[in-house]
């Protein structure tokens, strides 16, 4: 509703004016007042659209109405009425921003032509209000995708960006970074740790939260999880020192998102290096120390001063000879197959001569062998193996993942470590029976008795003769035809009771357990 305000010191003209046209039927609110005060009073609470007003009134005139009113909402449309044909009136209402300046008697007909303008202008600016303020919320949900692809763009050098081009998209951002001087640091949730669009958002928003009270800088979702910070460096500022300022903030962050979200991230530092090109180095920098927590575990913050650069010039060789003996202790089913799994991973750890993606390839390669050895042994999926083994991402991860498969590979080298194995087995099975209702996945149980998913696995079918899976199904379904056969619960309810989120997948799985649908179990347990 367009609402108008009247104002005069004469009732008449003022009633006059709100009886003389049908402004409901025009969609026009009107609200009179018989002097400039009490319209003030109401005018400051109350935004209206439009004002009609004399300019001669007790306590305010319409000027000074104007003045104080507009002063707070520009926006309202002013019409001053007047019997005084003078020039200073006039001159003062065009300084304001009066819409008209009329002569009194006026026409009513004016008036209403002057309000439907005005009320058309209105509709016109709300709309083109409403535009803008959708393209800019489009804009900014956009905006993360925006800055991704542009600094994919960027640091793959496909086109050419001087200082005045990143400086202006950097400031399109919203921050005023210096081009000239900035490193790069990244950061990512640790191996076992679901990373999604949350996540990132999380390390977005605590990362510069606590960088930004220090370092001015930008953020950036990169690929697999990633975020890059871009963080302005002070000039001719020693490299150590501005690592050791950046040390406290990154702990910071690490600290915090173990304490919100008990999960861990690490981060890698790029080197200081001058200019919008060094920007790509130290990029590529902060990439490849983030890749070297290969070799120094989880949980860490590394800079390239934390990577060696060989000593003497001189590089250690891969450990041949200690992946032989492993592979030979393994074949000939030695007592001593931990002990040299042990020897060969120092070994690697002091070796660093090549890049992790590299050594990563070649442990693929000997896990390859590990499994043709045991193939005539014990059954198991090799493509599941060499996935699961894919996702360890550090040298320590590795090792232990290697130790439990050997393990479940060859069994236990004592009665003891058997027993103990039972034990764990037995654990997760009351776990299961006891807490069946809630999300149980492999992982979730491997990482309660300390176990590779795949030794679990493995070990669990050994000892209780039936699958992880298929065990946890049976023991859901068993509840279920309780559920369904002793009480009224519907079957969407009883499907949730069990632990199932998704009413189909249940009653697929309760028919091919039973051979029936849960309504048809339900009805036939009622009748008997």
């Amino acid at each position: 509703m367009f609402k108008l305000v009247l104002v005069d010191d004469k009732k008449d003209i003022v009633q006059g004016i709100a009886a003389a046209v049908d402004w409901a039927s025009m969609e026009v609110e009107t609200v009179c007042f018989y002097n400039g005060r009490d319209a003030r009073d109401y005018l400051l609470e109350e935004q209206a659209d439009m004002v009609i007003s004399d300019i001669r009134m007790p306590f305010l005139s319409g000027l000074e109405l104007a003045r104080e009113v507009l002063a707070k909402y520009p926006q309202i449309r002013f019409i001053l009425l007047t019997g005084y044909d003078e020039f200073s009136y006039a001159r003062d209402a065009i300084r304001l921003g009066i819409v008209e300046y009329l002569s009194k008697p006026v026409k009513i007909e004016e008036i209403k032509e002057l309000v439907c303008r005005e009320k058309a202008r209105a509709a016109e600016l709300k709309q083109h209000a409403f535009s803008q303020k959708d393209i800019q919320l489009r804009y900014n949900r956009s905006l993360p995708l925006v800055k991704s692809r542009w600094i994919h763009k960027f640091l793959k050098g496909d086109e050419e960006f001087d200082r005045e081009t990143v400086e202006a998209k950097l400031l399109e951002f919203g921050v005023d970074l210096d081009a000239e001087h900035l490193l790069a640091v990244l950061m990512e949730v640790d191996r076992g740790q679901e990373t999604d669009e949350l996540m990132q958002y999380a390390m977005e928003n605590i990362g510069k939260e606590i960088l930004f009270a220090e370092h001015p800088c930008e953020t950036f979702c990169m690929e697999n999880g990633r975020v890059l910070f871009l963080i302005s460096y002070p000039a001719a500022v020693n490299k150590s020192f501005i690592y050791y300022q950046l040390y406290q903030p990154l702990m910071k962050i690490q600290s915090a998102f173990c304490e919100y979200f008990r999960m861990t991230i690490s981060i890698g530092i790029g080197d200081v290096i001058e200019g919008v090109e060094g920007v790509r180095e130290s990029c590529r920098q902060a990439a490849a120390a983030l890749d070297y927590k290969f070799y120094l575990g989880n949980s860490k913050i590394i800079s390239p001063m934390d990577i060696p650069r060989g000593q003497d010039g001189q590089k250690s060789e891969y450990p041949h000879a200690a992946e032989q003996e492993l592979l030979s202790g393994i074949r000939e089913h030695s007592q001593d197959v931990e002990a040299r799994l042990e020897a060969y991973f120092q070994a690697l750890r002091t070796f660093q001569g090549i890049a992790p993606a590299r050594l990563q390839e070649i442990m693929m390669e000997v896990l390859l062998q590990i499994c043709n050895l045991c193939s005539n042994e014990v059954e198991f999926h090799m493509v599941d193996v060499l996935e699961e083994f894919r996702h360890q991402k550090t040298l320590d991860d590795m090792q232990q993942w290697l130790l439990n498969f050997i393990r479940s590979m060859t069994g236990p080298s004592e009665e003891e470590g058997n027993s103990d194995l039972q034990r764990n087995i037995l654990k997760v099975k009351l776990y299961m029976d006891e807490h069946y209702t809630e999300n149980i996945t492999l992982k979730k149980m491997a990482d309660y008795v300390y176990l590779s998913p795949s030794y679990l696995s493995f070990s669990f079918k050994e000892i209780l003769g039936v699958n992880f899976n298929e065990y946890l199904g049976r023991l859901r379904i068993e509840k279920a035809k309780e559920l369904l056969g002793s009480t009224n619960y519907r079957v969407y309810e009883v499907c949730s009771m069990v632990g199932y989120s998704d009413k189909k997948y249940f009653t697929d799985l309760f028919r091919r357990y039973t051979g029936m649908l849960p309504k048809e179990w339900a009805r036939k347990e009622k009748e008997e």
